[in-house]
């Protein structure tokens, strides 16, 4: 901020297969499941069957938990 004012804002769009290609990259054991969520809840990334659970919200008890600890297994 310059003079308690908001200069700049700087935003950046990921459409779900740069999400998808991260997911892959990180060659889970193959009964895991990943997912990356928004600031809303809402499934952005998914490592295992994506076309069914992008755009929908966590389930939650999946919320409550990355809530509790935002990182983690």
């Amino acid at each position: 901020t310059i003079n308690g004012k908001v200069d700049y804002v700087l935003g950046v769009g990921l459409l779900p297969k740069e999400f998808d290609a991260i997911l892959k990259a990180q060659e889970l054991p193959s009964g895991w499941v990943a997912a990356i969520l928004d600031s809303s809840g809402t499934i952005v990334g998914r490592s295992r069957t994506p076309e069914k659970y992008i755009g929908n919200k966590a389930t939650p008890s999946l919320l409550e938990a990355v809530l509790k600890s935002p990182e983690g297994i």
